[in-house]
């Protein structure tokens, strides 16, 4: 019974890893290619629509990002809590989420 608890245990944390981690690739994702896309340089009234658009949609994302970044904090807490391993550098992209966004 012991055994079955802890491979239970171990394919949950499989399981809540690997969401988390997907979660995490879609976020960081969204947060560099908004960033890539506000960086460009303006030189025409298309670039300046196409500027006017990415800022639109960091506009109706920012009142969400509380709500799509606490689910994968809390996530990779739990994988802490419970001793799971997670490579550093996926921490360490959690632990800059915000930061991240508002730099």
């Amino acid at each position: 019974l012991k055994a079955e608890a802890n491979a239970w245990k171990s394919q949950y944390a499989q399981n809540l890893h690997r969401q988390a981690k997907e979660e995490l690739d879609r976020i960081s994702q969204w947060l560099h290619e908004m960033n890539r896309n506000l960086k460009r340089e303006v030189n025409d009234l298309d670039d300046v629509r196409s500027a006017v658009n990415y800022l639109e949609s960091l506009r109706d994302k920012e009142a969400n990002l509380d709500a799509e970044f606490g689910p994968v904090e809390e996530r990779y807490a739990l994988l802490s809590k419970y001793d799971v391993q997670v490579p550093k550098e996926e921490t360490d992209v959690v632990t800059d989420l915000r930061y991240s966004w508002k730099k």
